[in-house]
């Protein structure tokens, strides 16, 4: 009964335990445990359809990076993709990274940002102008113009009623293509040059910097796995990577970093056997400490007393761990003197002359009883040694 419970107890842990790591598995498979724009996601909003279309092409090379931005080495025909980037945070990683991307294209890289799409206007005066074209307040110029360093380029918004579609006049780019948000960008510096533009304002801006060249993109559909189904732009998608053989999708802006830890060191190096024996091991010190490897005890016998032996047992046990056989006689004798005073002579041939112990204290036994001297001797019995009077 006991063992079944224990068997009935690990079974249900073993399915509730499959059943969670199932359930992690299809929502690592689905990729909605990773934010927006995520070239893990499978689903609309990510962009594993395009990483993985470039993973098809020959000759290209492509990688996701989980290191510091700082790490990420640039060179002539690589291109370091920012996806999903939020356009008011991008100023703190020009703050923190902008060393890191100044090196990058001085090196030659391609730098590709294309920013989170925004749907309503973060911030507007009171006669209705847009942030860029007007004074605005203190923090608002904050937000709206922390980037007009740096690379010389500043956000504004553009309300998505009046258009939903970007136009270029570039040669070998689609006239039109689909457009979700209302970024824009405003009071470019002379090196930037516009590929798109929406209601007037530039949304597509490429410039040269050092040897690489950097391409700022107001919206992320285009992007998207949604977009690779009902909106291919392939030639826009060419011309914003240009001629590359290595494409690093960045994961770091998006919070997915790969921290040096025990997991990240056993998936390196492939551990997840080492991991599996040290569960199995665990299983079954458990199921070692549950289960009794003892036979249950029969339902008649609940009283628990344990049977001992009395104090004569006990004695005649002592004496036989504590006295040869051999000796016995000797010992027997000397009690006698001890107790009685000095034996008969008889008695002391008998001893004398040796023989098997308990044969020899029969005989004595034997010659007392007839005679007239009395004493206790322990005379051998069929149950053990006992006490008479002789």
């Amino acid at each position: 009964m006991r063992r079944g419970r224990a068997l009935l107890l690990a079974a249900l842990t073993l399915g509730f335990l499959a059943g969670v790591v199932n359930l992690l598995l299809l929502r690592f498979e689905a990729g909605d445990v990773y934010p927006p724009s995520s070239s893990y996601r499978t689903d609309p909003f990510g962009a594993r359809a395009f990483y993985e279309a470039l993973a098809e092409q020959p000759g290209v090379a492509v990688e996701r990076n989980l290191e510091p931005l700082s790490r990420v080495g640039g060179s002539p025909g690589t291109a370091l993709l920012l996806l999903g980037e939020p356009a008011l945070a991008w100023h703190a990683a020009r703050r923190h990274d902008g060393s890191g991307f100044e090196t990058f294209l001085r090196a030659g890289g391609r730098l590709v940002v294309a920013f989170h799409p925004i749907r309503k206007r973060l911030g507007a005066s009171r006669d209705g102008a847009e942030p860029d074209e007007r004074e605005a307040a203190p923090s608002e110029k904050s937000a709206w113009r922390a980037t007009s360093t740096g690379f010389g380029v500043t956000f504004s918004f553009l309300s998505l009623d009046t258009a939903e579609t970007a136009t270029s006049t570039e040669v070998g780019l689609p006239d039109e293509i689909a457009w979700k948000s209302g970024l824009t960008f405003a009071r470019l510096s002379p090196e930037w040059r516009v590929l798109y533009r929406r209601g007037g304002r530039p949304v597509v801006i490429e410039r040269p910097f050092g040897r690489g060249s950097l391409l700022l993109v107001a919206d992320t559909y285009l992007f998207s796995n949604e977009a690779m189904r009902d909106d291919r732009e392939s030639p826009f998608l060419a011309r914003a990577l240009g001629p590359v053989t290595r494409v690093i999708f960045d994961e770091t802006h998006l919070g997915v970093s790969e921290s040096p830890g025990v997991a990240a060191l056993a998936r390196r190096y492939r551990l997840h056997g080492v991991l599996l024996a040290a569960l199995v091991v665990l299983g079954l010190t458990i199921w070692r400490s549950a289960v009794s490897f003892l036979p249950p005890a029969e339902d008649g016998d609940e009283s628990g007393a344990v049977s001992g032996k009395g104090s004569l047992s006990g004695f005649v046990n002592l004496l036989r761990r504590g006295v040869k056989p051999d000796e016995l006689p000797a010992v027997c004798l000397s009690e006698w003197e001890r107790s009685l005073g000095p034996a008969p002579e008889d008695v002391r041939r008998e001893l004398a002359a040796g023989g098997e112990p308990v044969a020899v204290l029969r005989r004595l036994h034997e010659r007392l009883s007839r005679g007239r001297h009395q004493s206790t001797l322990p005379v051998p019995g069929p149950n053990g040694p006992d006490r008479k009077r002789v």
